[in-house]
């Protein structure tokens, strides 16, 4: 379960920690550079949103 379980959440993790990372840079540029990095990630997780969809969709028709 760990082989399989733990790559799968590191996937997570590091998502998370290059986020914080990148806001805290950006967030020492100023507040309209956060502002323009705030409406990019909102763009980019609507779009990836579709594609997430997707593939939940496929592993009901696989499970069925």
């Amino acid at each position: 379960m760990f082989k399989i379980g733990l790559p799968a959440a590191g996937e997570n993790v590091s998502w998370m920690l290059q986020f914080m990372v990148v806001t805290a840079f950006v967030g020492l540029m100023g507040d309209k550079a956060i502002a323009a990095q705030s409406l990019y990630f909102q763009t980019c997780l609507f779009i990836l949103l579709f594609g997430l969809s997707i593939g939940i969709a496929n592993e009901i028709i696989v499970g069925h």
